[in-house]
């Protein structure tokens, strides 16, 4: 295998550190932070242009078990109807409680959750309704037949919508529990509930639905949608959390104004 690194213009000493830790790699350095989709984009059609096989993306903020790639690569050997598998993901602080098996889209609340499976550690292969995007191997040609992450997204949901492209096309997903991650959650990215998490959450997921959802669909969707938005801006009035709510109603306007990409 083949490790590509893509720097998306870190401001601390991490390249340093990746090119001394990992001398063997491809390392790519971004000019500008491109977002998580853009990334991987980069990473993703260097990979397609190697001619590869199957693509692991894999975040920075990840530890993987030493069989984790061999058990997955035999895995999508062994089975041509599946174009991704996951690992089972364990919380990095507390590494024997699973964090991920299986998700799955609520489509009348816009989100994805957590299967019943993740109540109880599974050790057999299970069939997944949706992936994260943290850590998944993925056949190279699914990205030729359904497209690299949709790069509007800038961050958070563009995996959801990749998993859904490509459910559409008929390829199933499932995780491999033998293949074990741990995940420091947050530690890549914005953390969870602060202003901008909270910005693009809430723009993704109406911007998810509305490239997703037909107008049936819709309709069952709207009053729990007003219903939700309406309960967000008076929690956030309640608890003096002003900040937080200007950033909620932002990604409300910029959905509605059709405003994508980067804050």
């Amino acid at each position: 295998y083949e490790i590509i690194i893509i720097d998306n213009a870190s401001k601390d000493d991490s390249l340093v550190e990746a090119r001394r830790m990992f001398s063997q790699a491809v390392i790519i350095q971004n000019s500008q932070n491109l977002g998580f989709a853009a990334g991987n984009n980069v990473g993703i059609s260097m990979a397609l242009e190697k001619a590869s096989d199957y693509i692991m993306l894999l975040n920075n903020d990840t530890v993987l078990d030493s069989q984790c790639l061999k058990v997955l690569v035999e895995g999508l050997d062994s089975d041509r109807g599946l174009a991704a598998l996951g690992p089972a993901i364990f919380y990095f602080d507390k590494p024997d409680k699973s964090w991920f098996q299986n998700l799955k889209m609520d489509w009348r609340r816009g989100i994805l959750v957590h299967g019943q499976d993740n109540k109880l550690y599974r050790n057999d292969f299970c069939e997944a309704g949706m992936l994260s995007g943290c850590a998944v191997m993925l056949r190279a040609s699914v990205f030729k037949e359904c497209g690299l992450f949709d790069e509007s997204f800038f961050l958070y949901a563009e995996d959801t919508d990749l998993f859904i492209r490509i459910k559409e096309k008929g390829y199933r997903f499932g995780c491999l529990p033998q293949a074990k991650v741990w995940h420091k959650i947050g530690a890549s990215g914005i953390q969870p509930w602060t202003t901008l998490y909270l910005y693009y959450v809430t723009r993704n997921r109406l911007f998810l639905l509305k490239k997703h959802k037909n107008l049936i669909k819709w309709l069952f969707f709207i009053p729990y949608i007003v219903y939700f938005h309406i309960k967000m801006i008076v929690y956030f009035i309640l608890k003096g959390k002003f900040k937080h709510l200007m950033f909620f109603l932002r990604g409300v306007y910029d959905f509605a104004r059709d405003k994508s990409g980067q804050l």
